[in-house]
């Protein structure tokens, strides 16, 4: 993540000796500088009843490694929580890589023991459903 982030500042300093206008993705933050915080809560909003992080409301929203985000702020908040899970505390940095793609996997591989789950380490609408759900 370093070396991406320092290429990125690289370009943005480049961009700004030559003096031209900074690009939007310069100033926009990331959204992996420091780990978020949790607070597990039940809602019920549009038609749907679980628990949320307050991250994100995504149901049917496919995410995966490479995705970066609040959505992935949200899954990592929610596997850390779950009574499914059994493996080490996730980082909360929206930044979905090995580590969370490999929680992601237990979690459904101890879900699909009692309840129809794709054990595939990507999060669609059947994970979103267990991840909301214990």
């Amino acid at each position: 993540m370093r070396i991406r982030r320092l290429t990125i500042a690289a370009g943005l300093a480049a961009v700004l000796t030559a003096g031209l206008q900074t690009p939007v993705w310069a100033v926009q933050d990331s959204g992996t500088t420091a780990a978020a915080t949790c607070t597990i809560r039940w809602q019920t909003s549009g038609g749907h009843s679980g628990f949320t992080a307050g991250y994100s409301w995504a149901w049917n929203t496919i995410v995966q490694r490479g995705d970066e985000g609040n959505a992935v702020r949200e899954i990592q908040c929610l596997v850390n929580s779950h009574a499914y899970y059994d493996g080490p505390k996730l980082t909360v940095d929206g930044a979905y890589g090995q580590l969370t793609e490999s929680a992601v996997r237990r979690l459904q591989t101890n879900w699909s023991r009692a309840h129809s789950i794709t054990i595939d380490g990507i999060v669609g609408p059947q994970t979103w459903r267990a991840l909301r759900s214990a």
